[in-house]
């Protein structure tokens, strides 16, 4: 929910430049934390992306912001 609501923000006020590195390890730490639940128990994994809102494919991608 963070990274969405700071998603929002950053696309609203495009010149705030504090907040983008702040975002992108907010993304960088939500992917290290996916990657090991994948490899750890993937029936966990595959239950949480909708939870999340999220699609495999963005997951794997997630770490160019």
């Amino acid at each position: 929910m963070k990274i969405r609501n700071l998603w929002d923000h950053l696309q609203k006020h495009r010149s705030d430049r504090g907040n983008r590195p702040r975002l992108a390890k907010m993304v960088h730490v939500r992917a290290n934390m996916l990657k090991y639940l994948k490899s750890t128990n993937r029936q966990r994994y595959d239950d949480l992306l909708p939870r999340l809102g999220l699609e495999p494919e963005s997951v794997e991608g997630e770490l160019l912001v």
